[in-house]
């Protein structure tokens, strides 16, 4: 669905909008029972299999001479969280649009492999 689109709440032109839509973002989610998913687990659910698999892990290669590799910033959330924010939508039914979900504080990649 195009943006455009989706800021109508999915409506055709000219359709009356419904009393609450919205379209939720969620990156780099990670919780529990991901092992199902394949190359579609969290990074940190693969890092975590390939830790226990070699004893090593491989971080995401950088270009930038200003970051170290694993120094890119990432928002992981938690999908409980996730969960709790479509809840806190239906107790809150004039809230409507679009919304991405990200954490408070995104992460030094090589930082969050160490909690």
């Amino acid at each position: 669905m195009s943006s455009t689109a989706a800021s109508r709440g999915g409506l055709a032109a000219g359709e009356p909008a419904p009393s609450q839509w919205a379209g939720l973002k969620f990156f780099n989610v990670y919780g529990p029972n991901e092992y199902h998913k394949g190359s579609m687990r969290s990074v940190l659910v693969q890092l975590h299999a390939q830790a226990k698999t070699t004893g090593k892990l491989r971080l995401f290669q950088i270009a930038s001479t200003r970051l170290c590799d694993g120094g890119q910033l990432r928002d992981f959330v938690y999908s409980r969280d996730c969960a709790q924010i479509i809840l806190w939508l239906l107790d809150h039914p004039k809230i409507s649009g679009l919304l991405t979900s990200a954490a408070a504080r995104p992460a030094v990649f090589w930082t969050s492999r160490r909690r």
